[in-house]
């Protein structure tokens, strides 16, 4: 395997008090290297690998704890109001799903960054590295790219394509057997 992936999903959620409003897994080469979850307030490392890479640089697990219970869910919650105006919807279940991360190319050493948002299932926003302007993939996304184009981008290009894969490069230096064992019959 060349190609190599970190990716974090981020699901909010509003209107069913029996789903967690706000929960993230991380991956790497789509293997589940632990999630968090606000309402129970858990955040669980799933793999061995990823336990010694936090045991080794505790302000990753600092990081992560910040990000899942102060920083983003805040964001959610008040990204998921202003969407669902923009849909003219007052009630009912409703999801705002986040796909962020990178994918690094081990052989030319390309990296590829990503930021994508989706509501209720579908497309709705998505980050353009290149141009550093958000591209609406629904008509009701038009609102939302108009908020967000003041705000300044270059912390999530820095994430995306410096810090996403160094972090990826570190894993993968760290799981790289266990990974490649991914799905062979022992």
């Amino acid at each position: 395997m060349q190609r190599h992936s970190l990716k974090y999903f981020i699901t909010a959620s509003s209107g069913n008090p029996n789903i967690s409003e706000f929960m993230g897994v991380g991956m790497v080469d789509g293997v589940e290297a632990g999630y968090c979850d606000l309402r129970n307030r858990t955040l669980e490392i799933k793999q061995d690998w990823a336990k010694k890479i936090v045991d080794k640089d505790p302000r990753q697990l600092q990081y992560y704890t910040h990000v899942c219970f102060e920083n983003l869910p805040p964001f959610f919650t008040d990204t998921m109001s202003t969407v669902k105006q923009d849909f003219n919807q007052t009630g009912g279940v409703h999801f705002l799903q986040r796909i962020d991360g990178c994918e690094w190319d081990e052989t030319t050493g390309k990296v590829t960054g990503l930021t994508r948002f989706g509501y209720d299932g579908e497309d709705f926003i998505e980050l353009d590295l290149k141009t550093l302007t958000w591209i609406a993939l629904k008509p009701e996304a038009v609102n939302t790219k108009i908020r967000w184009e003041r705000a300044d981008l270059r912390n999530a290009q820095y994430f995306l394509n410096v810090v996403c894969p160094t972090w990826l490069k570190t894993v993968w230096n760290t799981a790289r057997s266990s990974l490649q064992r991914k799905g062979r019959i022992a």
